[in-house]
């Protein structure tokens, strides 16, 4: 295993690995997802909730449900940043459109192909796709996705399987006709199926309402005894979350997912930010005029580039190597944009102030500017719990350290950083340092159910990676007023890690849970 974060949880930050740093080739053309989004007016969907049908026909008439699969088999052959490319594209005009798509491409049956050796499932995938089946990944369950493994049950059959349960929070759920869906094997494994939707038993119980992303066909599915030919089970050898690639997949599917959508909607929110600083006048001045208006801004441009830097980090480069390689580096960027682009929409919530809040109904009626801010922050809030509820991805990042990290070699910075600017190579010497501190602190962390500190120190190994890739690739002066902000953030989450017990929050959350909390 490696990667630029596993070698920041030895101490060690590799400038090497991130020089040079890779660059967007030309785009490739979009054409098909303009003509898709044509069939979608975002602010009536998020009024109505209601996908126009026809979005759903030209869907599965489209080239985009098989963007990465090979020429050969009917597919357009692109390479993870192009798919990528495409998602943000979606989710500039649609991000329910948008997430769409990046569930199907990253998440479902197209994330299984690479994990498939030649034989009758692959085949049947790759048919399925072709006639095309729109996808989704059917694993969480009403018991929650923090538990390892699945109450849906998988009973031996005659022919195959029997599949009993519930999911719920299924994206693509309520549309999908193939769904890969996670159950537990009489052995104690969590195995993996590909259940066509008409089969006997399968119920889309109702689709799920967000606070965001309205329209979005969110499933929660039952499975009454549903047959499963043998073919249909994904050959495995352990738990799914275990196996050699499929791991690997998914993490490139969140990022198809959530780092799209962030940098996404962080672009439109500086469009936002724009507009209203230019237009506003307070006093006279405009609103740019003012330092505290100016800062905020910054911060945003700032948080918006190092979005744009994590995802390019991530995606450019050779696909087959950083399937594996940038692994670990792209389950850190869920957080790492998901938090960035929260960031930002909340900064533009209070810039624009009420008119903020305002729904864009509201504004077209009384003729202002109908910028959709409110609905931005609420689909933005949803990012952070997609793909695993932020504070719990960062006390699983910190378990995963303490688990893996075994190395003495020599710690600190490697790499020539001279073509820095003189402020961001104080910016990585620091992080450097913070680097060396964080390996010494997962060697002495004692209690891994101290979970408050393994929280912390989860964080501040994404900070740390996030000002890494921001100092390498993002413009000069967005890096600095990241870094700066960052170091601030990580100045409170050491105060965190060395910090004593505090036994008042455990009595707290215990007195309000057993109902002894005065005005419960």
């Amino acid at each position: 295993m490696s990667g630029l974060i596993t070698e920041m949880w030895a101490g060690r930050l590799r400038w090497d690995l991130l020089q040079p740093f890779p660059q967007p080739p030309a785009a490739a053309p979009l054409d098909a997802v303009g003509k898709l989004l044509a069939h979608v007016d975002p602010d009536a969907l998020d009024e109505t909730g209601v996908l126009p049908a026809v979005f759903l026909d030209e869907l599965r008439r489209s080239d985009l449900l098989r963007l990465q699969l090979a020429p050969a088999d009917g597919g357009s052959g692109l390479s993870d940043w192009d798919t990528l490319q495409a998602m943000v594209a979606a989710m500039r005009v649609c991000p329910v459109a948008g997430f769409i798509l990046a569930t199907h491409n990253g998440i479902g049956l197209p994330a299984l192909l690479p994990t498939l050796p030649p034989g009758a499932l692959r085949d049947l995938v790759v048919a399925r796709l072709r006639g095309g089946a729109v996808s989704g990944w059917a694993d969480t369950e009403p018991s929650g996705a923090a538990n390892t493994l699945p109450s849906t049950t998988a009973t031996p059959v005659e022919g195959g399987w029997e599949l009993n349960g519930r999911k719920i929070y299924i994206s693509n759920g309520a549309i999908a006709d193939e769904l890969i869906v996670s159950a537990l094997l009489p052995e104690g494994l969590a195995g993996l199926f590909v259940v066509e939707t008409t089969s006997a038993g399968f119920t889309v119980e109702t689709t799920l309402e967000l606070i965001g992303f309205h329209g979005m066909p969110l499933g929660s599915l039952r499975f009454d005894g549903v047959r499963v030919p043998a073919l249909r089970h994904v050959p495995q050898e352990a738990t799914w979350r275990e196996a050699p690639l499929l791991e690997p997949v998914s993490a490139r599917g969140r990022t198809y997912l959530v780092a799209a959508a962030s940098l996404a909607l962080a672009e439109q929110a500086l469009q936002m930010q724009r507009e209203v600083a230019k237009r506003r006048i307070v006093d006279g001045r405009p609103l740019v005029g003012y330092r505290a208006v100016s800062d905020l801004i910054a911060r945003s441009v700032a948080d918006t580039a190092a979005i744009r830097a994590v995802v390019e980090w991530c995606m450019l480069g050779d696909d087959a190597a950083n399937l594996t390689d940038r692994f670990l580096d792209r389950k850190a960027a869920k957080n790492a944009t998901s938090l960035a682009c929260w960031r930002v929409l909340d900064r533009t919530m209070s810039l624009f102030a009420a008119e903020g809040l305002e729904t864009p109904r509201s504004k077209r009626r009384r003729g202002a500017p109908a910028w959709p801010v409110e609905r931005l922050l609420r689909d933005g809030r949803i990012l952070r719990v997609t793909g695993g509820v932020d504070f719990a991805l960062d006390v699983w990042a910190a378990e995963t350290a303490l688990a893996t990290v075994a190395d003495t070699k020599p710690r600190g910075l490697v790499g020539n950083a001279d073509a820095l600017t003189a402020r961001n190579r104080e910016h990585l010497r620091a992080a450097a340092a913070h680097a060396d501190r964080l390996a010494m602190a997962l060697r002495f962390v004692s209690n891994v159910e101290d979970q408050h500190r393994l929280g912390a120190l989860g964080r501040i190994m994404g900070e740390l990676f996030t000002m890494a890739v921001t100092l390498a690739g993002a413009p000069p002066d967005a890096a600095d007023v990241y870094c700066v902000e960052a170091r601030q953030r990580l100045a409170g989450l050491w105060s965190a890690v060395v910090a004593p017990d505090q036994p008042a929050y455990a009595r707290l959350a215990a007195d309000l849970c057993t109902g002894d909390h005065p005005g419960v």
